[in-house]
């Protein structure tokens, strides 16, 4: 559910885009999955099989570089359609997809997951052909990820102290002022509260050039959010505003959902 976060990729656009505004948080995403991933390094292109230890290790830096087989790319600096991590049940999954702006082509496609008890795994594609593209695969250690919580992260992008926002219940169509607040120590969206423990199960943490917006996401209550709640604070990149929403995963229509400006 809360892995979906990830598929909310943005569309390519002809206005210019201020890269600026969004690489702390690219370089935030980043930091879950730092490290150099080359054990079992195979090497393919297209829909061919890789070729076993043919291949380059694949590297993700602290400063937003990606680097592998002699290429190098640095999400801070290009076009992000679609950056996030997740977290699940003792897993971890990431994608970064990176495009060349106003034209929709894909530069490279590079992220890393780790199954709960597995070796984690780092996959690159460089180019937009699926037919000739080469890819890399290979595995190594735990990313930072899988055993960090993306809470703080997400405070420090997206927390504010008690506030009154303005609000409205979706299933009763009754609008109101309530308080929200996000810090290291509780989430409350208006009669909603919730202790950092909460995402401890499922949580995402995303950022795109596309839509401009930074979002944290996850799945409380329930069996992977089964009867609970799926709980989202974002904003758009550059602005001050935040939006927080609480989804009702039985009653997806029952939304209550506030908004500072």
């Amino acid at each position: 559910m809360v892995a979906g976060i990830l598929a909310m990729a943005g569309t390519a656009c002809a206005a210019p885009v201020d890269l600026t505004i969004t690489a702390e948080a690219k370089r935030a995403v980043m930091s879950f999955l730092v490290g150099t991933y080359g054990s079992e390094c195979a090497r393919g292109r297209g829909q061919a099989m890789p070729v076993p230890r043919s291949g380059s290790p694949i590297g993700f830096a602290a400063d937003g570089t990606i680097t592998w087989a002699g290429n190098s790319f640095n999400v801070t600096r290009l076009y992000i359609n679609e950056m996030g991590v997740t977290r699940f049940g003792g897993s971890f999954a990431s994608k970064i997809d990176i495009e060349e702006f106003g034209k929709g082509q894909r530069i490279a496609v590079a992220g890393v997951t780790q199954t709960a008890g597995q070796p984690a795994g780092a996959t690159i594609t460089v180019g937009d052909d699926s037919t000739t593209a080469p890819f890399g695969l290979c595995q190594g250690g735990p990313p930072p990820g899988t055993s960090t919580s993306l809470w703080p992260t997400a405070v420090r992008l997206l927390g504010t102290p008690s506030r009154t926002a303005s609000c409205m219940d979706m299933k009763s169509s009754v609008q109101s002022r309530a308080p929200v607040a996000f810090d290291g120590r509780q989430l409350v969206i208006g009669p909603h509260r919730y202790a950092p423990g909460a995402a401890a199960n499922e949580e995402s943490l995303s950022v795109n050039d596309g839509n401009g917006d930074i979002g944290y996401s996850f799945g409380a209550g329930g069996s992977g959010g089964a009867g609970g709640e799926l709980v989202i604070v974002s904003r758009h990149a550059g602005d001050k505003g935040l939006h927080f929403q609480v989804t009702p995963v039985n009653e997806p229509m029952a939304i209550f959902a506030c908004d500072i400006e």
